[in-house]
């Protein structure tokens, strides 16, 4: 080898997906096609497709839009993409953050592939409502997730409820006890 001789060198297909902003869900779909097989796909564009109808419903008061769609990367871990699902803003290179998919990247034989991330519920809830949790608190949010389903499903004598907002997790179980009226009654004569 010479001293000045070029080496080839393979860059890395990350850096061009990084920098495209792709307007429209068919477009989205031809640009992930080549880093994605046809299950990881299907899945991701049904994922997304729920989430450019709730963000129709809840920010652009139930009028279709045409959604763009940036990649972004974390500098903490690089090997999760961030699809941004964007509100078309008033400039073409604007809009509102109405939704986000994480995905995991690997090389494989010099292709850059994409994934779907799997993550629990707490770690989704944790990313969406943007809480600050340690893995600890997020297990014990997914037990407590899990037993507060698994109670739902199995209450036949009352309700409950569970609510995810920005401040946390709210469970209410509304006991009824059919006797309590009539109790109340006796204890005030």
């Amino acid at each position: 080898m010479m001293l000045h001789e070029e080496v080839p060198t393979r860059e890395s297909p990350l850096p061009k997906l990084l920098e495209k902003t792709v307007a429209g869900l068919w477009f989205l779909r031809n640009e992930l096609a080549e880093y994605m097989d046809d299950g990881g796909l299907s899945k991701l564009s049904g994922y997304i497709d729920d989430v450019w109808k709730r963000a129709v419903v809840l920010h652009n008061q139930a009028r279709p839009f045409m959604p763009s769609f940036r990649f972004r990367q974390d500098e903490d871990d690089l090997t999760v993409v961030h699809l941004l699902v964007l509100l078309p803003g008033p400039h073409f290179n604007q809009g509102t953050l109405v939704g986000e998919v994480r995905m995991n990247t690997a090389v494989v034989d010099g292709q850059l592939v994409l994934s779907p991330a799997q993550e629990s519920g707490a770690h989704a809830l944790a990313r969406q409502h943007r809480w600050k949790a340690s893995e600890e608190e997020l297990q014990a949010l997914d037990e407590l997730i899990s037993s507060a389903t698994r109670l739902k499903r199995l209450a036949r004598s009352f309700p409950v409820n569970i609510a995810f907002t920005d401040h946390g997790i709210e469970i209410g179980a509304n006991y009824h006890d059919p006797a309590a009226p009539v109790r109340a009654a006796l204890r005030s004569i």
